[in-house]
């Protein structure tokens, strides 16, 4: 499942109140206390993108598209149609 594809369902079901789904989004070494946090450090000095993705819980936006979804989602009126 591509990125923007996972994000988009996940701000869905986020936002939603349902008995059979649950988001959660959070750094590694929040939902994993013992995980090597040297290595994490070391990814992030090599590629923060990517550690931030794969460690800090971000989506990823690189090869996902142009804008950002945070920055489209500032830009547009959710009202309008």
């Amino acid at each position: 499942m591509s990125a923007p594809s996972t994000w988009n369902r996940a701000r869905v079901w986020a936002s939603a109140q349902s008995a059979h789904v649950l988001v959660l989004r959070a750094p590694t070494l929040v939902l994993n206390p013992s995980y090597d946090a040297q290595r994490i450090a070391l990814e992030e000095a090599e590629d923060p993108e990517s550690a931030a993705a794969e460690y800090g819980g971000a989506w990823r936006v690189a090869g996902g598209s142009l804008v950002r979804a945070e920055a489209y989602d500032a830009c547009v009126d959710k009202l309008v149609m």
